[in-house]
């Protein structure tokens, strides 16, 4: 059994050709970031140009003296970012009582990139304000690497609940809620969604999959070399599902370690202790540190690539086909962008952003991170299950024939 191990192992190393698929998805990694920066850069630039004429324009106007100063206080504030963070913090709870009673703009508030409609109201129905609220008042007590420029904090029902008007929201949006997640830290977790999920799940598959269809095909011809191994089939079935499961976990954890350490080359790591949004309800919310966030996320992922191997093992016994194994376990996969949520489909967790921060719970009415951890767990045990059923009951109805087919040569000798 240890050689047979030994020589599986051996087959998993010479999936270096790969790398180059790894150095691709880290080059689209690192280049995201360096766009996020260059984003940031122009946004910065563009609203400082636009507080410059603001304040020109407002200069010689003794009704917009409030207006004049806000614009000041934020290109004074723009140099530092933590200075501006503090500010900003400060400026959201001003600025609604003031707006709300009516009363003029001080020039001690951001009143350019606060979020009251036209009609001086609060266009928001989940939170937003609050949320916002608490989560700098986490950042700023805590003196945590902040994103700049600060900007409200939405969640996945802003742009369906937002009472405004569409060209409102989409000025809010540009203006008061773009934001930029320049440092290591702060991308990786923001990014680490549905989309790259699936780019990971999909190489993973590709780089590990491509010898089991192969063997399993041989085999009908008794002439592979496991024949040789005097090792059962069954435990061949599972030891090649452990090592492809550790061979995805080396690959995952690769991917991520090499994009951080690379990412510090042209940017901050960021804090891990920042604060993300995590729904408790319709109107309840909660703040997770991003380090927590971070292992959730990939944590889960890791129990959709074994899904996503189990799925492939199901498939390999019963296609004996590369192609059509890794095209099939690929399709499976990306049905996940299709499928309706429902709490007992594996497919619902694909979307892990709204996973771990809990509005899948919301979407489908029940479920927790317990249930979806069973749930995987379950799926994936059925299908590496059935995996060996369906190959069993294929052997045994070869053994038949082959003994019926010697029977029938005995008698015609005879």
């Amino acid at each position: 059994m240890s050689a047979y191990l030994k020589f599986h192992w051996q087959l998993l190393r010479r999936r270096w050709p790969w790398a180059g698929l790894i150095i691709l998805i880290l080059g689209v990694m690192w280049g995201g970031l360096l766009h996020e920066q260059q984003q940031q850069t122009r946004y910065v630039t563009a609203y400082r140009e636009y507080l410059k004429a603001s304040a020109k324009r407002w200069a010689n106007r003794p009704d917009d003296a409030g207006t004049y100063g806000s614009a000041k206080f934020q290109l004074a504030s723009l140099k530092d970012p933590a200075e501006y963070a503090q500010n900003y913090a400060q400026s959201l709870p001003k600025y609604i009582s003031r707006q709300r009673s009516g009363r003029q703009i001080y020039p001690d508030v951001f009143y350019h990139v606060m979020v009251f409609d036209s009609n001086g109201k609060d266009p928001f129905h989940n939170n937003e304000t609050k949320a916002t609220i608490q989560e700098l008042k986490i950042v700023t007590q805590q003196k945590l690497v902040t994103l700049f420029p600060t900007r409200m904090l939405t969640n996945e029902k802003t742009a369906t609940s937002y009472s405004g008007s569409e060209e409102e929201y989409q000025n809010f949006f540009q203006r008061s809620s773009q934001r930029f997640y320049t440092t290591g830290w702060y991308f990786l977790e923001h990014y680490l969604r549905q989309p790259l999920v699936l780019v990971l799940i999909i190489s993973c598959l590709m780089m590990l999959i491509f010898d089991w269809p192969q063997s399993l095909s041989k085999q009908e011809s008794q002439s592979h070399w496991l024949r040789l191994t005097q090792v059962s089939w069954r435990r061949q079935y599972y030891t090649n599902f452990i090592n492809k499961a550790i061979g995805s976990l080396l690959i995952l954890l690769s991917i991520l370690g090499i994009f951080l350490l690379g990412s510090r080359l042209i940017a901050e790591w960021g804090s891990l202790q920042y604060p993300i949004f995590i729904w408790q309800g319709l109107k309840k919310f909660a703040f997770k540190p991003l380090w927590q966030v971070l292992l959730l996320k990939i944590g889960l992922c890791y129990l959709l690539l074994l899904f996503a191997f189990a799925c492939y093992q199901l498939l390999a016994v019963m296609t004996r086909s590369t192609v059509l194994t890794t095209f099939s376990a690929a399709f499976i996969c990306l049905l996940s962008l299709l499928v309706p949520p429902v709490w007992w489909s594996p497919l619902s967790y694909f979307d892990v952003q709204r996973t771990v921060d809990h509005f899948r719970y919301l979407e489908m009415g029940a479920g927790n991170w317990w249930l979806t951890i069973i749930v995987l767990l379950v799926w994936t045990g059925l299908l590496l299950f059935s995996g060996d059923l369906i190959y069993q009951l294929h052997e045994r109805r070869n053994g038949q024939q082959m003994y019926l087919g010697s029977h029938k040569l005995k008698g015609m000798r005879a």
